[in-house]
């Protein structure tokens, strides 16, 4: 999951976040915040999100060491009024599971709760939720982590974890974690490292590919859908690096850029941007969500509900990105999965 997020309060109309109810669907609002730091005093949120997915630390593996070991632990959570409605997030490496026997293990299931009982203000909260993108080759480790995780919190706590599309289409190959609900991130899902991929954050071509299952996913899900940017840098035709919160107007108004085409930039002149020292010739393709494709991702993600109540999660809370894309917008998103797809809009 790209952790990148800015936040700052959101002067919200109240009752804009009324949950969506239709033909018996109850749809939660619910926004990610993914930065290392909570801002001081009490968390302020849009009016009628009861619920927040707080990053709460990543576990990577530590070769040199032979360890997992977490990294980017958030701070301020004791003095964020955070309650226990909100969720501490923990993103997991892929090849933290490749490199794990089974005693490790279990040692990092006892860690994690350890280190999630010291952060989080609230014992036990209602849900914890992992973030592993595993395959076949690390299934295996993943789910017995989860099973420890499941032992250790105590039967109270809804245990999550979040889906890729790829583990979506193919719950049989992938497997099913044992967890009560997933999480389907409806999005980078097309190919980032080609240039002329037009969008990997939201490829609706891709997007509905997957979602052409044969059956309902066997666990309850909530859905998330992004609401962030960011600049992809090519050098000699290769992905370079991701820089986060670009848009537009950064890129037309910085000095040192020309347009190539649409969303497409070159860098003409050698310097800094946004932090990151760019290379005359570095092309940059600008990635961003509009109005009509979140519309259009909603729209078909109406296939993939599969309970009467479910959480729309927004990635992530930063009120530049609401401001661009429009309050309105968010709560028509909400209202139109809460309506079944008609015959015509079936994939």
């Amino acid at each position: 999951m790209a952790w990148s997020a800015k936040w700052l309060l959101l002067p919200l109309v109240i009752g804009l976040w009324a949950c969506g109810h239709d033909s018996g669907r109850h749809v939660m609002p619910a926004f990610y915040h993914g930065k290392t730091r909570l801002p001081a005093g009490e968390v302020h949120r849009p009016a009628g999100t009861q619920r927040l997915y707080i990053r709460a630390f990543d576990i990577d593996w530590d070769a040199q060491r032979q360890e997992a070991v977490p990294l980017a632990v958030v701070e301020g959570c004791r003095q964020a009024g955070l309650s226990a409605r909100d969720v501490p997030v923990v993103f997991i490496t892929h090849r933290t599971f490749l490199s794990l026997d089974s005693q490790q293990i279990q040692q990092l299931a006892v860690r994690t709760i350890d280190r999630l009982q010291t952060l989080w203000p609230v014992w036990p909260p209602a849900e914890l939720q992992f973030d592993c993108d595993w395959t076949p080759a690390s299934r295996e480790a993943y789910f017995a982590f989860l099973q420890h995780i499941r032992r250790l919190s105590g039967p109270s706590v809804v245990l999550s974890a979040t889906i890729r599309l790829h583990q979506y289409r193919q719950p049989e190959q992938t497997g099913l974690p044992p967890v009560d609900r997933g999480m389907l991130m409806y999005y980078n899902m097309g190919e980032i490292r080609r240039w002329e991929e037009p969008n990997s954050i939201l490829n609706h071509a891709t997007g509905r590919q997957y979602l052409q299952a044969d059956d309902a996913y066997p666990l309850p899900l909530d859905l998330a859908l992004p609401l962030f940017s960011w600049a992809v840098v090519f050098r000699d035709g290769k992905l370079s690096r991701l820089i986060t919160e670009a848009d537009e107007a950064s890129l037309e108004t910085s000095p040192g850029f020309r347009p190539l085409g649409e969303n497409r930039y070159e860098r003409t002149v050698a310097g800094y941007w946004k932090g990151y020292y760019l290379y005359q010739g570095d092309q940059l393709r600008l990635e961003q969500v509009t109005a009509p494709e979140l519309l259009a991702a909603a729209k078909d993600l109406r296939q993939a509900v599969n309970t009467d109540s479910f959480r729309l999660a927004f990635f992530h809370l930063d009120s530049t990105l609401i401001d661009r894309l429009g309050t309105e917008l968010l709560q028509t998103l909400v209202k139109t999965l809460a309506r079944p797809a008609g015959p015509k809009e079936m994939l």
